[in-house]
């Protein structure tokens, strides 16, 4: 009979002990222990903690030594008031379990009985990886290896630090990017910085020199430490929400660092590496804690004997649990009367939700099997992987959590919208070799099945209960909810009736658009604040509040996390999740503020303070009374809505003294291409650490690096969602395909130029009121016929119905600046200008009459040139018409039919 699932804080000290098992990679590079004071600590730590060959007479693997001694720095770091940053992980001997606590092993005082359930301490266990004897040890020693995907036989190579290794305080992280598909590509680096906008572009190089580089990274571990001081004193009190903060904190700054320097294992981070290691440890000892016998020694060692032959490694002790949202469009985009007049809140609000909604359901799933944060390894864009062990009980627990998830899709969604999860038991050999190939394959068709069998309908019928249930909760003063043409209205709100679910999708909106509410608080229960701060509606048993850069807000006042009702929570445990969805500031500044952060905020504009000192609010004036800019829009930083975005790109035309251009949004939508296939095949040796760190590289690029790029140049596009390797912006028309054509060239330089990754988008255009599931749909048949280019190859773009290489686009987005430019120099006529279309007809055209066009042109140019020039020079006629000529001819040949795009994105900008 198997024991109950380990309960959570044990489980968090376990996956501390993992984590943290290569913290003397960073601390040994730091050089942190050079004075002669630390040598015989040092040589005792060798002598304890790394292998010792005696052909070669030396120890290898000496940051193992430095993981022992940098405990000790933590343990002893103090806050500005003086106060323990660690949390108290082993106060005692019960709390430390499994491990023993470090002085009670010390001063000899375990029974035979305190050995059966706690081998040694959390410290041993993490330090002792390539040199383990006990139980526990071996359990974080087999997460390593799994993890890195070594084969027995590897591994004893690399343990002897056999084969070629760089020098480990110059080299820098290579683009993992840079080799799908490329094997033996390694010529870009990362910088050794903290994670930011600016550091997640591999711009980095080696260091020049073995002190230059130990310097950087002397500066990296400092503002780690200081870091670590920044926590909320309360939180330590709870150790999962504790871990979930140093988990951000320890991809801050260990996102860029090596977590290997031999020459084949330089591009996985010693952040994924160690968080692989730590979510595969607390699944494995997970699994054997359940067993019976856990608490026999003997049974103890005979597992570790077992780790050590592998002679269990075919056994399928872990549970792979992916999740995915599935129904995104009908749930992102489900409208009723009232929906455009709410568009901008609405997009941004059900965006964020349906992010907002697969955190918590990860959560629930963690929570629910006793797992800590660090046991989610992948999380994106509204999918996640977490790593549990497979035991009877995890099943049980899973299905229930499933129930709970099922039931909260169909009560609020009528079952249009879902999030799916498969399971898939998995041994460790799965992880290592050909094997990890096969379950990649299996991972993704398992999940594309699961999404097609949701809510179990062949084995049961819901729908009944729950169409009774919102006919019950039908009230025909209030009628359907106004938002999503569905749902019974439960309520008023800004003078709509609606249901709850919308009312907190539009709070959402608000609260994004506001820098005073950037973080969220998760509770198992109703905390007492603002109620516009909270949504009303629970989500799978959490309670979700926004709150600012101190707390909350009351009646009372002030709630501050630290000595208010806040911290209350926090110790008392009730606080599950406090996390930090605030977007980047600038470029470099790291982005850590205490709290554990999610990338599920986007980049949305709204009206500031600067708009009303520059802007010229003629270019608004064709817009309703009701759409134009107020004072209270400027002071309390309001969305801009659609209708004010369609006309971002009007200008003051001076010699016409009049406001012209396009009134018109384009919604750019597009995805990585052929990810699968980058994650099944495009790694050489791939891992399950390569795997994470694949995801989170990609999942960065748009969740991290986007936003900033937006922020920063593009302030008017409206980010609907952007993580994972797909988006959706919708944005004033001319500025949206600039910021496609940047961002491909962005994310080209982000995947070092690797030929293999690329992504396709699809543009349309229109004018601003259109339902919003008609933008989403239109811009997704743009995206397929982008993806459906001729040679198969994608890596392209729509715009205007035409699919074109995006070097194509430059071309073309050339040519317009270039007829901008003679139109603006000689006073080119609209009447010459909109002939260029026909023109680009006819060079497509294989009608033999058409077959002239070049003849046309030259006709057409010359009599425009004699007829409407006739204040110029025959010198500067001749100059004007060669000009013409010269870039119409090229363009028209070149791109025939699709030079229309250049014609197209000249005129808009002229148009009244």
């Amino acid at each position: 009979m198997t024991h109950p699932l380990p309960d959570i804080h044990a489980c968090s000290r376990v996956a501390i002990a993992a984590l943290l098992h290569d913290l003397g990679k960073f601390s040994e590079r730091a050089r942190l222990y050079d004075d002669p004071s630390y040598t015989k600590a040092l040589e005792a730590h060798r002598t304890q903690f790394c292998p010792f060959y005696v052909e070669t007479g030396r120890h290898t693997h000496i940051h193992a030594a430095y993981t022992g001694m940098s405990f000790d720095l933590l343990e002893q770091a103090k806050d500005k008031d003086q106060q323990p940053v660690w949390p108290n992980l082993t106060k005692d001997h019960t709390s430390a379990y499994p491990f023993v606590d470090r002085q009670h092993n010390r001063d000899g005082q375990l029974t035979q009985e305190d050995r059966a359930t706690s081998d040694d301490s959390l410290v041993s266990a993490s330090a002792m990886h390539h040199k383990p004897s006990t139980f526990l040890q071996w359990i974080i020693a087999t997460a390593d290896r799994v993890a890195s995907g070594f084969e027995r036989e590897d591994f004893e190579d690399y343990n002897q630090e056999k084969g070629e290794q760089l020098d480990h305080y110059r080299a820098r992280l290579w683009s993992l990017l840079e080799q799908i598909k490329q094997t033996g590509k390694h010529d870009t680096r990362y910088a050794l910085q903290a994670y930011s906008p600016a550091s997640v572009m591999p711009t980095g190089k080696d260091a020049e020199s073995k002190e230059q580089g130990q310097q950087a990274y002397k500066v990296l571990w400092d503002a780690f430490m200081q870091g670590l001081s920044s926590i909320p004193a309360s939180h330590r009190h709870h150790l999962p929400l504790w871990l979930d903060h140093f988990d951000s904190l320890w991809l801050t700054y260990t996102h860029a660092i090596p977590s290997s320097t031999f020459k084949s294992k330089v591009n996985v981070s010693l952040y994924d590496h160690s968080k692989t290691v730590a979510a595969i440890a607390v699944a494995l000892w997970q699994y054997y804690a359940c067993q019976p016998g856990y608490d026999d020694p003997a049974q103890q060692q005979q597992w570790a004997s077992d780790l050590k032959q592998r002679t269990n490694f075919n056994d399928q002790q872990l549970l792979l649990i992916q999740g995915d949202f599935a129904g995104i469009q009908n749930f992102l985009f489900a409208n009723g009367g009232e929906s455009a007049k709410n568009a901008a809140k609405l997009l941004r609000g059900r965006s964020f939700y349906v992010s907002l909604l697969c955190e918590l359901a990860a959560l629930k799933v963690l929570d629910s099997l006793g797992l800590p944060s660090t046991s989610q390894i992948i999380n994106a864009a509204g999918k996640f992987m977490i790593v549990a062990a497979a035991t009877p009980n995890t099943l049980q627990q899973l299905q229930k959590v499933e129930a709970e998830l099922n039931a909260w899709f169909l009560k609020h969604s009528f079952g249009e919208a879902a999030i799916v999860l498969a399971v898939r038991p998995t041994s460790c050999n799965d992880l290592l070799g050909g094997e990890f190939k096969q379950l990649m394959g299996d991972l993704f068709a398992e999940l594309e099945a699961s999404k097609l069998k949701r809510f179990n309908l062949t084995q049961s019928s819901p729908e009944q209960a729950i169409f009774s249930e919102s006919l019950a909760a039908y009230n025909n003063e209030l009628g359907v909810c106004n938002i999503t043409g569905k749902q019974p209205a439960t309520l008023h709100y800004d003078g709509i009736a609606m249901c709850a679910l919308a009312r907190d999708q539009i709070v959402c909106g608000k609260h994004l658009a506001n820098p005073k509410r950037q973080r969220i608080m998760i509770t198992t229960e109703a905390v007492d604040v603002r109620a516009e701060d909270t949504l009303s509606v629970a989500v799978f048993g959490y309670y979700v509040t926004f709150t600012n850069q101190q707390g909350a807000w009351s009646d009372s006042g002030k709630l501050t996390e630290g000595t208010g009702k806040f911290g209350d929570l926090a110790r008392s445990g009730k606080i599950q999740r406090f996390w930090d969805i605030s977007l980047p500031t600038d470029a470099n500044t790291p982005l850590w503020n205490g709290y554990a952060r999610r990338y599920i905020n986007a980049y949305v504009p709204i009206w500031s303070e600067k708009d009303k000192a520059n802007a010229d609010w003629d270019k608004y004036k064709k817009l309703s009374a009701e759409d134009q800019p107020t004072d209270v829009d400027f002071a309390q930083g309001i969305l801009k809505t659609l209708n004010h975005l369609a006309c971002e790109n009007r200008s003051l035309i001076h010699n016409e003294q009049k406001w012209l251009g396009q009134t018109a949004l384009i919604s750019l939508k597009g995805d990585i291409d052929n990810l699968g296939s980058l994650f099944q095949s495009g790694m050489e040796n791939p891992s399950f650490a390569k795997m994470a760190t694949l995801s989170r590289q990609i999942n960065a690029f748009f969740a991290v690096y986007l936003p900033w790029l937006c922020t920063q140049h593009y302030p008017n596009t409206y980010t609907v969602f952007a993580g994972g390797d797909d988006f959706f912006i919708i944005g004033p028309w001319r500025d949206t395909i600039r910021l496609a054509q940047r961002m491909q060239k962005e994310f080209a330089a982000y995947a070092s130029h690797n030929p293999q990754v690329h992504f396709s988008a699809g543009m349309v255009m229109s004018k601003p009121g259109l339902p919003l599931h008609t933008l989403a749909e239109q811009a997704e048949n743009a995206l397929k016929q982008a993806k459906s280019i001729k040679d198969g190859k994608k890596n392209a773009v729509t715009l205007w119905q035409y699919t074109l290489r995006w070097s194509a686009l430059d071309q073309l987005l050339s040519a317009s600046q270039l007829l901008d430019e003679l139109y603006k120099e000689h006073n080119i006529s609209m009447g010459y200008r909109y002939g260029l279309l026909s023109l680009a007809d006819k060079a497509t055209s294989n009608k033999p009459e058409d077959a002239i066009w070049r003849a046309h042109l030259a006709y057409r140019t010359q009599r425009y040139v004699i007829d409407k020039l006739k204040g110029k020079s025959d010198e500067q006629k001749q100059l004007v018409y060669q000009q013409l000529t010269q870039h119409l001819f090229k363009g028209l040949n070149d791109h025939q039919q699709s030079f229309k795009v250049a014609i197209f994105d000249h005129l808009y900008q002229y148009r009244d």
